[in-house]
């Protein structure tokens, strides 16, 4: 049970890129962008103090048209939609302005490639100034426990949290301790790019790598029961070895 599923052009700068390179290409990108796409250009800093001595996002800052704002301000800015160049986000607010139905295409600035390569990954983000190998594969290992993912996305509903004690929480958390339980790897990244690569929003795949990250460390959460079969184990265990026939 989905929202409406984000499909649109993205792109992350490499981290090899020196800032001026990487404040370059971001430029290029979404101006070409926005010939494509039309809307308004969303320039997106962390705070006011962050934005630095950066030219090439000046020149961008200064284009009419452009809206210039930070993470705290952006509901006030007045953006109606179009091309986001998002500068140096963590991964929440990387997670919120990828899921916002007003975002037409997204590139995001980074100096830190490790805090936005799986989502990179599991949309399919163009590398300026590297490749796609730098990138993790977007994708879980193992076959049960890709099966079990696709259980748990046909039960949530992705416009409610996974956090707290609600039904979307019980159902991924039991479905994660079922397969931790059976020896299998709970691995967070895998995961949040399998998610977001197969239409979850993506700060619910975040969520769903917090509750993993969670479980892997040893915690167990309370869920209540009847979340699934007494025998859902096996049934994910005969799904998955006839998808490898």
């Amino acid at each position: 049970m989905f929202e409406r599923t984000r499909d649109y052009p993205a792109a992350v700068t490499s981290d090899d890129l020196d800032w001026a390179d990487a404040d370059r290409l971001a430029v290029h990108w979404v101006a070409t962008q926005h010939a494509a796409v039309g809307g308004q250009v969303l320039l997106l800093y962390p705070t006011a103090r962050q934005r630095g001595d950066h030219h090439y996002l000046d020149v961008l800052e200064g284009a009419p048209g452009v809206v210039t704002t930070t993470w705290r301000s952006m509901l006030r800015a007045g953006w109606s939609g179009g091309p986001v160049l998002a500068a140096w986000p963590d991964s929440q607010h990387l997670s919120e302005i990828a899921d916002d139905r007003r975002t037409r295409s997204l590139c995001v600035l980074t100096w830190n490639m490790t805090e936005v390569a799986p989502w990179a990954s599991a949309v399919g983000a163009e590398v300026l100034g590297g490749n796609e190998h730098s990138l993790p594969v977007s994708g879980i290992g193992e076959a049960v426990v890709r099966r079990a993912m696709r259980s748990v996305t046909g039960l949530v509903n992705m416009n409610n949290t996974l956090k707290g004690g609600g039904h979307e929480k019980d159902v991924a958390a039991g479905a994660l301790l079922i397969l931790k339980a059976h020896g299998h790897k709970i691995d967070p990244t895998e995961l949040y790019t399998w998610a977001v690569g197969n239409g979850w929003p993506a700060r619910r795949a975040e969520e769903l790598r917090d509750l993993a990250t969670q479980i892997a460390s040893g915690s167990r959460p309370r869920v209540r029961r009847g979340m699934f079969r007494t025998d859902v184990y096996e049934r994910w265990s005969e799904s998955a070895a006839e998808e490898s026939e």
